[in-house]
Parts: structure tokens; sequence; C-alpha cells
């Protein structure tokens, strides 16, 4: 579990640089519309994006003592694509915006995966370091 936190830290983080230093650019190549035309709702929102990278990072390092910050992960990457698949049946985004939150639904998925082995006493994935 230590090296899947630690994956997702370094995703969100690049993630999170992307969509403020190379947003237009990423779009363009996945074909996403529309480009966001307020930059200062990008730049908060990865804030967001690079805080949880931290949380994902301090969770690797005590696995035992942050399983409240993984299970936050978990649902807050789940939220993410379901608010993101309800935005493109809405019409609002381009539905390739879902391969970018196909990411999360596999680490959200992960996650839970990973808390559910720990709760029933499968340490070993918690352990490994």
């Amino acid at each position: 579990m230590r090296y899947l936190l630690l994956s997702a830290a370094w995703v969100n983080w690049l993630v999170a640089l992307a969509f403020v230093f190379l947003l237009e650019p990423l779009w363009n190549l996945m074909g996403i519309t529309p480009l966001p035309t307020a930059p200062v709702y990008m730049h908060f929102f990865s804030l967001m994006i690079f805080i949880f990278g931290c949380g994902y990072y301090w969770a690797s390092r005590d696995i035992e003592k942050n399983t409240s910050i993984i299970h936050l992960g978990g649902m807050g990457k789940l939220m993410f694509v379901l608010v993101g698949l309800i935005e493109v049946l809405l019409g609002n985004i381009s539905w390739q915006i879902m391969i970018l939150f196909s990411i999360d639904l596999i680490y959200g998925l992960l996650f839970f995966a990973c808390l559910y082995q720990y709760k029933q006493g499968n340490k070993l994935a918690v352990t490994i370091k």
C-alpha cells in the first residue's frame, strides 16, 4: 500500500502542475472541450489536487496512523469521478475528460480494496516497505 500511496502522491503532484502550466496543450491533446476560461478556478483546483497528494505522501509514511487520510482520498477520488460523469452527461464538458478521471477511479477503488484488506487483518499490504 505504501507504493500505491506514493504513486498517487506523485500523480497528483504532476497533474496539479500540468493543470497550472500545461492546461491548454493538455486539453487540446486530449480533445477536451471547453477549455476553462477562468484560470483562477483551475489554480485553486490544482492546489487542492496538490494538497491531496501531500496527504497521500504523509499516509505512505505511516499507514496505520493515517487510514483516515486514505479513506478520505478514496472517497474524494470516487466522488470526483461521479461529478465528472454527471458533468459529461449534462453536456458541460466533453467525454474525453473521463480518460483522466479513469485514473482517479482506479486509485479510489485500490484505496478502498487496500483498506478492506487492512481491516480484515491482512497487514502484509500495509507493512511492505
